[in-house]
């Protein structure tokens, strides 16, 4: 149910109607209609079929929120659209540079300009999508003038021409974006990713865009963030990718991770996001790496074949008292294979966090050697854990 009110908005847009007119049809007020395009409020259920036959879709289209314009209707749209362009622009009083300097003129046409959209905002419910457009492209008014009440009226033309109209995206230019963002189809979003990815998008919080973007687009956005921002502000933000990134994005991630140490960024905020092949090659840099890291954190997410070659890498790698808190993960064979290189090497570590993990035979080996090396202090501890 939450796309209905998109999907009403696109409805009346595509019929060429205001709210005042849809409203009229099923006995509501146009503050009714605007708010269901708003995602304020819901249609009363009586209302639906009523909306349905309005647009001639059926109930099951509006409640999924799967319209879509047929190719004679794009074409239609197209020529009205054109059709409209076509007449003259009206003349607007022009300043006479010689009389007024610079600045006064750009003082002044912004007057006018806020003025406009001002008026244009309490007659935008009462005019047709296709007058809205063809009265902003005639006036040359920008995305900044109107406030985000205003784009609820504004069809995908008019949105088209809005960002077309945007020079350099700065902070305020890219705060209008993100409100323009819900409303617009993808070829806008495209265009408002072309913006942001050609800006300084190093200043931008470009993460509240997300929501609002596909896969592809993010992936995008996230591959041209790696290269712009510097490595550790990247580290920084981009945990805010991983809930909306698809595989391609996971493999940007993981190539962008592995370009450096293990100590630059917490492993674990990573994990729940991967799935197992994922995983898999990030246990395989990680064994591959000569750096010290803190499994205990790591190893939880891990399945029963990552977890084992994780382990054995720290078995071979490791000193007995940097792995003694993983015994309760590793598995009989293992701890066997670590006890029998203890006596090989002829040690005298404390391996008393291990002993609940041992088997009988791993335990009567361990014995033997504490016996051989008077070791009775561990021999008396090890002697407590047998049945």
């Amino acid at each position: 149910m939450n796309k209905i009110g998109k999907t009403i908005a696109d409805l009346r847009k595509a019929n060429n109607m205001t709210q005042s007119e849809v409203a009229d049809i099923l006995g509501v007020s146009y503050q009714a209609v605007s708010k269901w395009e708003r995602d304020e409020s819901l249609p009363d259920i009586a209302l639906l079929p009523q909306i349905a036959d309005l647009y001639h879709i059926s109930i099951d289209q509006l409640l999924r929120g799967s319209f879509e314009m047929k190719e004679e209707e794009v074409e239609q749209a197209k020529e009205i659209v054109e059709e409209a362009t076509q007449d003259e622009p009206y003349e607007t009083e022009k300043f006479d540079p010689g009389r007024f300097s610079e600045d006064l003129t750009s003082y002044i046409n912004k007057e006018l300009n806020d003025a406009f959209a001002s008026a244009f905002e309490n007659l935008a419910p009462f005019m047709k999508p296709k007058k809205i457009h063809k009265v902003l492209n005639r006036r040359k008014i920008k995305l900044g003038s109107f406030s985000r009440n205003a784009y609820e009226y504004f069809d995908s033309d008019t949105i088209s021409d809005m960002i077309d109209s945007i020079g350099n995206v700065d902070e305020k230019v890219f705060d209008q974006l993100l409100e323009l963002l819900p409303i617009c189809n993808s070829e806008s979003k495209d265009k408002i990713l072309d913006l942001i990815i050609e800006s300084d998008m190093t200043r931008l919080d470009i993460s509240e865009m997300l929501p609002f973007l596909n896969k592809v687009q993010i992936n995008r956005l996230l591959e041209s963030y790696l290269e712009k921002e510097d490595r550790q502000k990247t580290l920084e933000n981009m945990e805010e990718f991983l809930p909306f990134i698809n595989h391609e994005g996971k493999k940007l991630v993981i190539d962008f991770l592995t370009e450096g140490k293990l100590n630059e960024f917490d492993l674990e905020e990573y994990l729940p996001f991967f799935n197992s092949e994922e995983k898999s090659r990030i246990v395989s840099w990680i064994t591959s790496q000569k750096e010290e890291t803190d499994l205990d954190e790591i190893i939880p997410f891990l399945n029963s074949v990552q977890r084992r070659e994780l382990l054995r890498w720290a078995i071979e790698t490791m000193e007995y008292d940097e792995i003694s808190d993983y015994g309760h993960y590793m598995e009989e064979d293992m701890i066997e294979e670590l006890v029998k290189r203890y006596i090989e090497e002829k040690r005298e570590d404390d391996l008393s966090d291990f002993y609940a993990f041992m088997n009988t035979e791993t335990k009567n080996a361990l014995i033997r050697y504490y016996l051989s090396r008077k070791m009775n202090d561990e021999l008396m501890e090890l002697l407590s854990f047998m049945k």
